[in-house]
């Protein structure tokens, strides 16, 4: 296999579509959460959400789903903003699950930081609406073009 340009498994550069994103992806207990925040060059915001029960998909959308960025951050992200401190994620599980997972994304480690890429690791705690909250670990990034 021989790979080579910009290797994002769209149809279109990452560059050419995206001026910021975040995303991440966590692992608490048997579940796993994968989000993506993206904005555009004419700032429209895109999100997407995936989340699995033992390696199951239960909810793939691009709708239902709310971000914000904890701490001293801008929203959508600047490329000299300071690391987010975490994360509050909302995902609508939709009508057979009757319920709305919160997810909270607490930073504890950056990983790799320089203008354009930022890598972190945390931990992640996700609950169903009134339920036991599940805690587990998070790796998350943010890209600046």
């Amino acid at each position: 296999m021989s790979l080579s340009g910009d290797e994002n498994w769209g149809t279109q550069s990452f560059t050419s579509l995206s001026s910021s994103c975040h995303w991440g992806h966590g692992v608490p207990g048997p579940y796993s959460t994968i989000w993506f925040d993206a904005h555009s060059h004419a700032e429209t915001n895109l999100l997407s959400s995936y989340f699995l029960l033992n390696y199951r998909i239960i909810v793939s959308s691009c709708t239902g789903l709310n971000i914000l960025p904890l701490g001293n951050t801008t929203y959508p992200p600047q490329a000299n903003d300071a690391p987010p401190a975490g994360f509050n994620i909302g995902i609508d599980l939709g009508p057979g699950h009757g319920t709305f997972l919160l997810v909270n994304v607490t930073y504890e480690a950056l990983l790799v930081n320089n203008f354009e890429y930022r890598r972190w690791s945390g931990k992640q705690s996700d609950g169903f609406c009134g339920q036991k909250q599940l805690s587990g670990y998070i790796l998350y990034e943010k890209f600046q073009i």
